[in-house]
């Protein structure tokens, strides 16, 4: 006999008991076709209203979540990142993301739910698509290195904090080490190693992924940025250099196209890269003889011309062992340099003022190899 009806029939009869509460949200509510990233949030009540205790699980389709095993706290909630990435095929605009949690009670109770998230149009957040450094996630908001022990490090250029993060544990082939980084307005590093490869780094969690990338025929280490399409564009695009000169990597397919050779002064030197948020790539040119000073140049993204930037007569390099990196912050750049062994000594170079200073000693032992910063960097 139905329980309603059992209750008319023999007088008043307690309501069923409210069934316990797992509620999925996402800030914001929608992940833009770049595919930056939102906060997830658990919340579990019991049917009773008071918090949810025991552990959840918590699954993507497609997406990639920071963590996907939590235990509640005193507070019934759990929080985590999802990222649908531009690198994913099936994380394009208007595609839907299926969101499901798996809740067990300390008792042994099993409570579902499941959430659908779309992906909104190119700049979400923003007035039509336009950039803003607002949307930024605040990872993406400090530079990175990381050092010849590939220890991951994030730099904050105005306090001068670096922050030891881990080490980077990249399946890659055996003897190949890193030696460049890039980072992408979604705070994804790309690092590349020693023998051409690259790998792709959540820099919230440090989980490394191959990415099948192979360089242009005859290249082998390269330097490496992102820069934006314009300073108002939400694209941005990743570049490559060496010797051989500059190519844009398509980091949809892997595939690298040369833009062209460096010519003049600039002919068969490497560089480090580095993007501003306005759109321009700069390069951190090699010495061009023994002795003599490095150089920062202006490139021209369509061609690979070279502009003469500015002169460091004063930072030289060993011809024996030396490392070196590159980034900007904001509207200054920073040159991190090592002879010898050395710890790396940090230079800041400020355009508006044509002021060098020398800005931070790392510390003992500390010799930085890769630098990056997406163009959210800077205040």
């Amino acid at each position: 006999m139905n329980r309603w009806l059992c209750c008319v029939l023999l007088g008043a009869c307690a309501p069923p008991s409210p069934e316990p509460l797992l509620e999925i949200t996402l800030a914001p509510s929608q992940l833009d076709a770049l595919g930056r990233t939102g906060k997830v949030r658990i919340v579990a009540t019991n049917g009773d209203g008071t918090i949810g205790m025991g552990s959840v699980k918590l699954e993507a389709d497609p997406g990639e979540l920071d963590e996907t095993q939590f235990e509640l706290d005193r507070f019934g909630t759990a929080t985590t990142t999802l990222a649908c990435l531009a690198t994913d095929p099936r994380c394009t605009e208007a595609a839907r993301i299926d969101l499901r949690a798996t809740w067990v009670q300390p008792e042994g109770s099993i409570t579902r739910t499941t959430k659908a998230v779309t992906i909104g149009q190119i700049g979400v957040g923003a007035q039509g698509s336009t950039w803003s450094r607002a949307n930024c996630p605040p990872e993406a908001k400090l530079v990175y290195v990381f050092t010849d022990t590939q220890t991951l490090f994030s730099f904050y250029p105005p306090t001068k904090a670096l922050v030891g993060l881990g080490r980077l544990q990249c399946p890659a082939v055996s003897g190949a080490r890193p030696n460049s980084m890039a980072v992408g307005q979604d705070a994804v590093a790309w690092v590349g190693f020693s023998d051409g490869s690259m790998f792709r780094v959540n820099l919230r969690t440090l989980s490394c992924t191959a990415t099948g990338f192979t360089p242009p025929a005859g290249w082998s280490s390269y330097g490496m940025g992102f820069v934006p399409d314009s300073e108002t564009s939400p694209t941005e695009a990743l570049f490559i250099a060496s010797e051989k000169g500059l190519a844009r990597v398509d980091i949809l397919t892997m595939k690298p196209t040369v833009v062209g050779s460096f010519s003049g002064a600039f002919a068969g030197r490497g560089a480090e890269l580095t993007g501003t948020p306005g759109g321009d790539l700069f390069g951190f040119f090699l010495p061009p003889a023994t002795g003599a000073g490095m150089q920062l140049a202006h490139l021209t993204k369509g061609n690979a011309e070279t502009v003469l930037t500015k002169d460091f007569p004063t930072i030289t390099l060993s011809a024996m062992s030396f490392a070196y990196a590159f980034s900007s912050w904001g509207s200054d750049f920073y040159l991190y340099t090592s002879s010898d062994g050395a710890a790396t000594k940090v230079t800041k170079y400020s355009p508006a003022t044509d002021g060098v200073e020398t800005y931070l000693t790392a510390p003992a032992g500390v010799r930085i190899l890769g630098a990056g910063v997406s163009r959210c960097g800077g205040d």
